[in-house]
């Protein structure tokens, strides 16, 4: 019984010896980075369809790059049906190299390295005309940096842009436009062709006398004629006067003469366009003084 009990202790005892020798093992816990840089993608917010939108394209955020990185590589992805872009819009910044895009992948390189924020690229997409109003996003994926040692993984960067219905724009600043649409201050014998090409707008521009279109742009633009600039369902209407004008023909002729006649001695009476072709010395009215005008004017003594 004793030597039983002197092995049983013995067995425990070695029992305590090798539980105090076995060493501890602790579990260690790696804090992984799933990115070691972030793409920034910066543009306006908002952009007329048919125009274009300039788009900056920054590395930031560094982690663990070492040395830094002078190569850069990602997927460019966006809507080909709202959006179009070609090698010859991607312009590099901050002396990188001239970017590669082919198969909606873009390269570029650096001769230095870069460890902080960075503008590496500028992009200029053109919106189609056509494009789908709303909001259309621009995606950077699957980006990659590197240097000559080792690779490093990028966070994707996007950018949200409404696309917007473009407005009418019309500029006719080598003319006036008074508070009625009248153009004027139109010189007599003006083309339609150069009338045209002195406004600037981004809608079409048609030329109306009456209710019969004018294609002849050789025609002298004449009072009474009618200017429509349309765009996207937008449309500005004017009416033309040209002092001395006073029959549309766009000339001061003996019948422009014959016409302003008859109103002064209140025969036939001028409206609107017309009585602003008339009115000569711009005093609101149609008198015998428009009339003393015309007259030196027909006969080369002055001028309108």
């Amino acid at each position: 019984m004793k030597k039983t009990i002197k092995m049983l202790k013995t067995i425990i005892m070695i029992a305590i010896i090798l539980v105090i020798s076995v060493p501890t093992v602790y579990a260690t816990i790696y804090a992984v980075n799933d990115t070691n840089f972030s793409v920034i993608l910066t543009a306006p917010n908002k952009v007329l369809r048919g125009g274009t939108i300039q788009v900056l394209l920054a590395l930031d955020g560094f982690t663990d790059v070492g040395q830094g990185v002078n190569s850069f590589l990602a997927d460019l992805e966006y809507d080909t049906t709202k959006l179009s872009i070609t090698s010859s819009q991607i312009v590099a910044q901050n002396g990188w190299d001239t970017p590669t895009y082919e198969n909606g992948k873009i390269l570029t390189l650096k001769g230095s390295m870069v460890t902080s924020k960075e503008t590496i690229m500028k992009m200029t997409f053109t919106v189609n005309p056509e494009a789908e109003l709303g909001l259309t996003t621009i995606k950077v994926k699957n980006a990659e940096a590197a240097n000559d040692e080792n690779d490093f993984v990028g966070k994707d960067g996007s950018i949200d842009i409404e696309i917007e219905q473009d407005k009418l724009q019309v500029n006719i600043s080598e003319y006036n436009v008074n508070a009625n649409n009248f153009i004027t201050n139109i010189a007599l014998e003006t083309p339609i062709r150069e009338f045209v090409e002195n406004i600037d707008t981004n809608g079409t521009i048609e030329i109306y006398k009456g209710t019969q279109k004018v294609t002849d742009t050789e025609t002298n633009i004449g009072t009474g004629m009618t200017v429509k600039i349309s765009f996207n369902n937008q449309e500005q209407e004017y009416t033309v006067v040209v002092k001395g004008d006073i029959n549309g023909d766009g000339c001061a002729k003996l019948s422009d003469l014959s016409k302003l006649k008859l109103s002064v001695i209140g025969t036939t009476q001028l409206e609107g366009a017309y009585k602003e072709a008339a009115d000569l010395n711009g005093d609101g009215n149609v008198k015998l003084s428009d009339l003393s005008k015309m007259k030196l004017y027909l006969v080369g003594k002055g001028t309108l």
